[in-house]
């Protein structure tokens, strides 16, 4: 939860779940996020969790929001019932003498590190970069649902 200057004063409990996807996970995305075959064989994300989760939510905010959307929606009805907004994008961090957009990036320009590419720790990370203070007011970052 935040409040509209910006500041954020309650983060939920995080909810992570893998799922065996219809095709075998390549190489490339084991090398990327850690995740084999092996760890998703016969898991299924509780979509009625999902749901208890997200539901209350009155704006989802994800790094590449219009990458995550189409999957989550497919995936899940509740979150097309949700406003979205995205923090690499409406985030003017060029203003904050950011130039890169990428959330890994962001964080080592932010003077922190964490390990990269897994649901649960990209979110903390975005977070922790949201609720840094900035030089701009929260209230001029252009999150506006879409």
């Amino acid at each position: 939860m935040y409040s509209n200057d910006g500041r954020i004063f309650d983060v939920h409990e995080a909810y992570n779940e893998l799922q065996e996807p219809s095709a075998p996970i390549s190489a490339e995305i084991t090398r990327i996020t850690g995740i084999t075959n092996e760890m998703v064989a016969g898991h299924k994300i509780n979509a009625e969790k999902v749901a208890e989760v997200v539901g209350p939510a009155a704006l989802i905010i994800a790094h590449n929001a219009a990458f995550d959307r189409q999957f989550a929606e497919k995936a899940f009805d509740v979150f097309s019932t949700k406003a979205w907004a995205c923090s690499m994008t409406e985030v003017p961090w060029k203003d904050e003498q950011l130039d890169g957009l990428k959330l890994e990036f962001l964080a080592l320009k932010s003077g922190f590190f964490y390990d990269a590419h897994r649901a649960t720790t990209d979110c903390q990370a975005a977070i922790e970069l949201l609720a840094r203070p900035h030089s701009l007011s929260p209230a001029r970052w252009l999150f506006q649902p879409y």
